[in-house]
């Protein structure tokens, strides 16, 4: 009775379910290992497999790149010996200009200068009574450059005011001599009175204008 005890005993400990369940767990563990160790192996691998790849394609565009720095030296290269032939080729030869057929340059052509036109025909009487002597005669060279043909000069030996007054039949032949006298008066009327030539000599000339100058003129 012990031997059947016994045997039962040792069959009960054979099928234990729960060393059973130890057994499974162990063998699912290795085949996840394994199937880890063979996932990472691939994962390694394809890794490599692309780096490779990517160090290649680097080494192909470098090359490239080498190959293109290449043939762009020797483009450079080449064209300065082509520019020089061309310009050996098209340059012509120079040639001698005879001296007796040479233009004539800027110095040899003379243009006449031409004198200013009057741009009013009035004639014009410039009087000095300031006492200033020769002032009269400067001021009728400026009206005579400013255009008027017909000026002369005398002598006044009424009063004459601070400003340069002048005399016209009109107010707008009057107001064109403002611009040689910006401060002056224009006036309606002549003068008859008080022109003289030299010092003692009194003239009645016939005149559009009558400038008699001021003191601030001298």
């Amino acid at each position: 009775m012990s031997g059947k005890s016994n045997h039962k005993h040792k069959y009960k400990k054979e099928r234990n379910p729960f060393l059973m369940v130890i057994y499974i767990l162990a063998v699912l563990a290795l085949l996840g290992c394994l199937v880890f160790l063979v996932r990472q192996r691939r994962e390694e691998h394809a890794l490599y497999e692309a780096k490779l790849q990517q160090a290649k394609e680097s080494e192909t565009i470098e090359a490239k790149e080498l190959s293109w720095a290449k043939e762009e030296t020797t483009v450079k290269d080449e064209l300065p010996e082509e520019a020089e032939q061309q310009e050996d080729t098209q340059a012509p030869a120079p040639t001698e200009v005879p001296a007796a057929t040479a233009s004539p340059t800027a110095t040899q052509v003379s243009t006449p200068t031409e004198e200013p036109q009057p741009h009013y025909q009035a004639a014009v009487v410039v009087l000095n009574g300031t006492g200033k002597e020769g002032l009269a005669g400067k001021w009728a060279t400026s009206v005579g450059n400013a255009g008027y043909g017909n000026v002369k000069a005398f002598n006044y030996t009424k009063a004459v005011e601070d400003h340069t007054v002048i005399y016209a039949a009109t107010e707008e032949a009057g107001k064109e001599f403002l611009t040689l006298f910006p401060q002056g008066e224009v006036r309606v009327g002549s003068i008859q009175e008080g022109i003289v030539e030299g010092t003692t000599r009194p003239v009645a000339p016939q005149a559009d204008v009558y400038i008699v100058l001021g003191m601030n003129e001298s």
